[in-house]
């Protein structure tokens, strides 16, 4: 439609300039708020309505009614464009009339690529996959049970699959590099946490964030990112606490004494060490710590400055802590790989130690065969990942048809290059890649809140996260005595899964429960100018 005004006096055209002004502002403004609907609609296009079921679970010999949400909620950007949904599956105690505030916990695993099935099903759930020590056959049926150990028992717990794993998917396939990135990550996560507790309405509760494995390093970022969002943080759980590698790993003479006491909690439960070193395990890992930050690290930064006589004497030690054959020590210049001692202690009964779970062995092809993944038995373990589907669909009622992700692709097109479709190869690590930058965001997160706790849980067997080098990270982000003091280490004898047998779950429920009892809630912080 066109308009057309005409004027012939000087007061006239000011009328018209005015006019058409008005008109103008009302052409722009019809036009933002087209955009506004067309935003409003976009975000509305997706149903973020969970599916509610209603259970009950026997623990410690009473009956205990829970209710379960299976769903999504949709992240907008700024401008309220859906970027990504995120999968969720929240479990929450019925309480009837008590109104006493119940701790929430957060959850998620690692990869990067994992969405939360290992935990949720093999710790933390209310149901959980059988432990292979409750088998009578191998490999057996696997079946879910109920979980007398699941932390429900103490806090309400959200399981949340990052964007790109499980049923969580950016809603354009160029948003996903804004979500496969260190700090990407940590931010979505954040801005699901903000979303959950504004939907639910529960954002004065205790809230504590669990990871496991990479998991650890968005939980670690993540606490001074709700910091900075005004989120109060109660508690930081970190399972198996990924190590990127002092100075960037490989080659540094570090990472070798890190991982020596891991090597000789292998060693003794595979019955590999000296008759002294094989009658006291902690006493043994006691002897292993010492050596390995004095000794040990003192000779590999020596390097080529060793003597003759010094190098034998290093080489003796490290067969003695080790297991392994002197003459093969002495071709490792003295830096024993994982792959390297993995392939190597059980060579003469032509087994391979599971890199995840050294307690766990699996036949080795020979001595020229590189690590094959999908042949560690520690790897894949008690069926989590064949029976995460059938419960969501049966159990939960979450029935799709869409691919549930983990981080070895799979999906559809197959990709053109080998592993070309893993998570980790695509994943942007930017400058976080040998450094400890997210050590820094969690005890900067540790100053702005001196209540704030950390629980470190690792496994004695896990090669790949060695919990020396666990307890190395946390003694080197500066904190003062009274902080330190806030940060709690718990020890399993388990690999890089500490909960994957009977023994090592209750121990680890026992400490969590203990952990969360004995943290003091953090309050809700002084609304800011916004």
């Amino acid at each position: 439609m066109k308009i057309c005004v005409e004027f012939q006096t000087t007061s006239g055209r000011r009328v018209a300039s005015v006019l058409l002004a008005a008109i103008f502002l009302l052409a722009v403004a019809g036009t933002v708020a087209a955009q506004q609907l067309s935003s409003s609609q976009n975000s509305q296009s997706f149903d973020d309505n969970p599916v509610t079921t209603h259970h009950e679970i026997s623990l410690n010999g009473k009956r205990m009614a829970y209710t379960a949400r299976a769903g999504f909620f949709t992240l907008l950007d700024s401008s309220h464009q859906a970027k990504a949904r995120m999968f969720y599956v929240s479990y929450t105690m019925d309480r009837g009339s008590d109104k006493t505030l119940r701790p929430l916990t957060f959850a998620w695993n690692g990869g990067p690529g994992s969405p939360a099935s290992a935990l949720h099903l093999g710790a933390l759930g209310p149901r959980r996959a059988k432990t292979m020590d409750e088998y009578k056959t191998i490999p057996p049926p696997y079946e879910l049970v109920d979980n007398e150990e699941t932390w429900l028992a103490f806090t309400d717990l959200v399981l949340v699959d990052p964007v790109g794993t499980g049923y969580s998917y950016p809603t354009k396939p160029e948003y996903l590099k804004d979500f496969w990135s260190v700090q990407g990550d940590i931010d979505a996560t954040g801005e699901f946490i903000r979303l959950y507790l504004a939907h639910y309405d529960v954002g004065d509760v205790p809230i504590f964030i669990a990871g496991e494995s990479y998991g650890t390093m968005r939980a670690a970022g993540l606490a001074e990112t709700l910091a900075d969002r005004r989120i109060p943080l109660s508690g930081v759980i970190l399972m198996s606490l990924v190590n990127l590698g002092p100075g960037g790993g490989g080659a540094n003479d570090l990472e070798p004494a890190l991982s020596l006491p891991s090597y000789t909690a292998a060693a003794f439960v595979n019955q590999k060490l000296p008759a002294d070193l094989q009658s006291d395990f902690e006493s043994t890992l006691q002897k292993a710590e010492t050596w390995a930050e004095t000794g040990y690290a003192e000779a590999l930064i020596k390097g080529d400055r060793l003597t003759a006589e010094q190098r034998e004497g290093v080489v003796a030690q490290l067969a003695r802590f080790t297991g392994l054959d002197e003459s093969f020590v002495t071709k490792t210049n003295l830096r024993i790989t994982v792959d390297q001692f993995a392939h190597q202690l059980l060579r003469d009964k032509n087994l391979e130690l599971g890199h995840y779970g050294a307690q766990l062995t699996y036949k080795s092809a020979s001595a020229n065969v590189p690590y094959d993944l999908w042949a560690d038995p520690s790897l894949f373990s008690n069926g989590i990942s064949g029976l995460i589907v059938p419960y969501l669909r049966t159990e939960l009622g979450f029935k799709t048809d869409a691919r549930y992700a983990g981080p070895w692709g799979g999906g559809w097109p197959s990709p053109t290059t080998p592993r070309g479709d893993w998570t980790s190869s695509l994943w942007d690590y930017g400058p976080i890649r040998g450094s400890y930058d997210v050590m820094r965001q969690l005890a900067e997160a540790l100053r702005r809140n001196p209540k704030l706790r950390v629980f470190v849980a690792s496994g004695y067997y896990d090669l790949v996260t060695p919990y020396f080098s666990a307890e190395y990270m946390i003694s080197h982000m500066d904190l003062d005595s009274a902080l330190r003091s806030n940060v709690i280490f718990g020890r399993y004898r388990n690999g890089h899964m500490v909960y994957l047998d009977k023994t090592s779950l209750q121990q680890l429920t026992h400490d969590i429960n203990e952990f969360m009892r004995n943290t003091q809630a953090a309050t809700r912080p002084t609304p800011s100018v916004q």
